[in-house]
């Protein structure tokens, strides 16, 4: 993921604010370091594991309905004009 972010941050502009790649990427990462400390902490336990997963899962579907909600509002203005 370091590696990812430090390729593709030289190909992009820089901004201000937060788009909706950043924040998944931000929240893929968080879901990486989750499993980590769910690991460390709960290391036999595979319900901790299931929960990350879970969010992992809910998140991806988040964002996947946010883009093609997004990407249908768009294609609706884009008919109207």
């Amino acid at each position: 993921m370091v590696a990812y972010k430090l390729v593709i941050s030289g190909s992009l502009p820089q901004l201000s604010y937060l788009t909706r790649l950043d924040a998944f990427t931000l929240f893929a990462s968080l879901c990486v370091c989750a499993v980590f400390v769910s690991d460390t902490l709960f290391a036999s336990s595979d319900v901790a594991l299931l929960l990350v997963a879970g969010i992992w899962a809910s998140g991806s579907v988040y964002y996947a309905w946010l883009c093609c909600a997004s990407y249908y509002a768009l294609g609706a203005q884009g008919e109207r004009d």
